[in-house]
């Protein structure tokens, strides 16, 4: 919550060349990187189970078959956005 409302509050400004340090230095506690990580994680699931159910409720994929095809292509797109949101978090 500090990193989001400290513009607000005045304690962090994020255009200043210390706030990469200053994120660097909140994510090397193994608390604190192990939260981003779990919600990381918990986002790209949820984008990608509301992609898929998306498709369903809105009449895109009717059949069983096209369920299963846009079902792993969700996976895939989870996968992928998690791959990239991990390795953007790890540097």
């Amino acid at each position: 919550y500090t990193t989001r409302f400290g513009h607000i509050t005045g304690s962090i400004n994020h255009e200043d060349p210390q706030f990469y340090r200053y994120m660097t230095d909140h994510l090397s506690n193994p608390l604190y990187f192990t939260a981003y990580l779990v919600g990381i994680l918990s986002v790209c699931f949820h984008f990608a189970a509301g992609l898929s159910t998306f498709c369903m409720s809105w009449g895109i994929t009717v059949s069983a078959t096209s369920q299963k095809y846009v079902g792993y292509a969700c996976v895939g797109v989870g996968v992928t956005l998690a791959t990239l949101a991990i390795g953007a978090l790890l540097g």
